[in-house]
């Protein structure tokens, strides 16, 4: 069974979640996917978020304060979950950091929506 680390933006305005379609699953979800080789989770989130929905966004959060020489902190994800995602034709595994986000740029997609 194949393990990913996957990464996810929550996008909330106007008490509004910004999900988007799932091709595979045929679901709604946040935007979020792969964290590819070289990229950080939360810059795999601000790639995800731009590819599918045109948004740019960065991640929020609480930090622990900590910085110090070669030390830079990032915004703490909300949630990690282990996540059983069953594809048509194969399961996988998801480590899936998820974050907080806030929009800074962009335009939304037609594709994408909210709920």
């Amino acid at each position: 069974m194949k393990k990913c680390v996957v990464a996810t933006g929550v996008l909330i305005e106007g008490g509004r979640v910004l999900m988007v379609p799932h091709e595979k699953l045929g679901v709604y979800l946040p935007p979020g996917g792969h964290v590819e080789p070289n990229e950080t989770p939360s810059e795999a989130v601000v790639r995800e978020f731009r590819e599918e929905t045109g948004l740019l966004v960065r991640p929020v959060g609480p930090r622990l304060g900590i910085s110090s020489g070669d030390v830079e902190e990032e915004p703490l994800p909300v949630a990690i979950l282990l996540e059983t995602v069953r594809y048509p034709d194969e399961v996988h595994i998801h480590y899936d950091l998820v974050f907080l986000v806030e929009r800074v740029g962009g335009s939304q997609n037609a594709g994408s929506g909210s709920t």
